[in-house]
């Protein structure tokens, strides 16, 4: 080796150690042609790294970056539909992965590792595939709920809720969706509450004629003498209000206020509280607006 390819095969060396591509006890024991190669090899990955650094190259990388984290995350999801898709779950499923990934890239395998380990992630109903039998029950469902809660049940609010719930969902959700506006129930018509209320009473007769046991009849039957006998009580006061309101009309008695001068409310607890404190006040009361509607503000009738 003559001393002027020494001095080039010292210069390229100088250079390769300078763009940082190997040490040179690395270097020292390659031939020349290696030497160039591995100067091109480290000229050419600088250009691709410049070139990398343009802002058209950076914004095409983030739009790639950006559909294949969309795509990680459609594929986690799709594969653990127990999990709630939210940005708190995503933080954390992110955050506990990226400590198992040893280079720091984020893969499928640490998010589903994540999911397998990974306590206080919010869970959600998983939806039901349809089948004849869950879709019928949908149905069923709907109508056990507007029955109870004497609402028109429609095929709209069914579809809806089968596309945001899936076939199975349940009345919790259907109150959900209505509460939150993802479906409109009106008013039951006439016809659904006579029917209703004749399956009610269908429902009782059968369970008394078949399943109650004699204690649950003879509670059944006290409970409904009792019953019987409020309504009496009930429609008897109501008598002696109306014939004490004909007495009071015949005087001219005018109707009793809601709120007296004072701003004070005329309720039963008022003037309960005024015949045991004021009973002059009490008695004014009934001189001017007669015993009847005294009677019927204390019984809260009006």
């Amino acid at each position: 080796m003559n001393k002027q390819d020494l001095i080039d095969r010292q210069d390229l060396i100088d250079l390769i150690v300078a763009r940082g591509a190997a040490t040179r006890q690395q270097l020292w024991r390659k031939s020349d042609e290696e030497l160039v190669k591995i100067l091109d090899a480290s000229l050419l990955a600088g250009i691709r790294a410049e070139v990398l650094k343009t802002p058209e190259i950076v914004d095409r990388q983030n739009k790639i970056d950006e559909i294949n984290a969309d795509r990680l995350w459609s594929r986690f999801f799709f594969s653990h539909p127990g999990i709630s898709d939210n940005v708190a779950n995503r933080r954390m499923l992110f955050d506990y992965a990226l400590s198992l990934s040893d280079d720091g890239v984020v893969t499928f395998r640490h998010l589903d590792e994540a999911a397998k380990t990974l306590p206080g992630l919010a869970r959600q109903k998983v939806k039901q595939i349809p089948t004849a039998a869950n879709l019928k029950q949908n149905e069923e469902t709907l109508q056990e709920f507007c029955r109870a809660n004497r609402l028109e049940p429609s095929t709209a609010a069914l579809n809806l809720l089968r596309q945001q719930f899936g076939a199975g969902f349940d009345s919790a959700q259907i109150d959900q969706a209505l509460q939150s506006g993802l479906i409109n129930l009106s008013p039951a018509s006439d016809e659904h509450i006579l029917q209703w209320t004749r399956e009610a009473q269908e429902e009782r007769q059968d369970y008394l004629v078949n399943q109650a046991s004699p204690g649950e009849l003879r509670q059944i039957a006290r409970a409904e003498t009792e019953q019987r006998r409020i309504q009496a009580q009930r429609e008897e006061d109501q008598r002696q209000i109306a014939a004490r309101e004909q007495m009071d009309a015949a005087y001219g008695f005018p109707p009793l206020p809601e709120f007296n001068q004072h701003g004070e409310k005329l309720d039963a607890a008022y003037l309960n509280r005024i015949s045991n404190t004021n009973l002059q006040l009490f008695k004014a009361l009934m001189r001017k607006h007669g015993a009847a509607n005294l009677t019927a503000r204390l019984r809260g009738i009006r």
